[in-house]
């Protein structure tokens, strides 16, 4: 079963999702989220589903200096 990791409440939480189309950079979901989740984009499977974690919105991540 395929899953990703999504965040409730400030904590990581684990969701089977079925898989569709891909072409190598995006992937289509075909069902198990509703589309409004925030999604832990990496590193996912570093973490516990309960585990507390910090969201960060995609334009803050591309800002972050590197380094």
């Amino acid at each position: 079963a395929t899953s990703c990791m999504t965040v409730v409440g400030g904590r990581a939480k684990r969701k089977s999702i079925r898989l569709g189309l891909t072409d190598g950079k995006r992937t289509e979901v075909l069902s198990g989220l509703e589309g409004t989740e925030s999604i832990v984009e990496a590193n996912g499977g570093s973490l516990a589903d309960g585990q507390p974690v910090e969201s960060i919105s995609s334009t803050a991540a591309a800002e972050k200096p590197k380094g």
